[in-house]
């Protein structure tokens, strides 16, 4: 078997376990025994014939990954991805704001050098 007929193979099978289930793609990679790489081409070149579209987006630590499921429906929308250091900085501001509205009595210093600045009664 030649590489065209792998590679048309593949695709094939990827249609077929697409149409019921979404998957990313490391997860293509792994059922078809491919690099990363290699089965992202397979995903865009597919998605460039419209055989492929965005079913979901699934949350991850480095930011959203798409799952793909075969159709020509319309992708699913980008997540709004939510900086952390935006929302660490709008708690913090919130918090000094609450800290400024609060009195706070002084101290009265009672030792014996500052008795005859202020004259503390101690």
């Amino acid at each position: 078997m030649n590489r065209k007929e792998q590679k048309a193979q593949r695709k094939q099978l990827l249609l077929e376990v697409l149409s019921h289930t979404p998957m990313k793609t490391k997860e293509i990679a792994g059922l078809l025994n491919v690099a990363d790489g290699t089965a992202w081409e397979y995903v865009s070149e597919m998605r460039y014939k419209g055989l492929l579209y965005i079913a979901s987006y699934e949350p991850t630590q480095g930011g959203p990954v798409a799952k793909y499921m075969t159709g020509d429906l319309e992708d699913a929308p980008f997540p709004e991805i939510v900086n952390t250091t935006v929302l660490r900085t709008r708690k913090y501001r919130a918090k000094k704001r609450a800290q400024q509205n609060v009195y706070v009595k002084p101290k009265v210093r009672c030792d014996i050098a500052a008795e005859w600045m202020r004259n503390p009664i101690c």
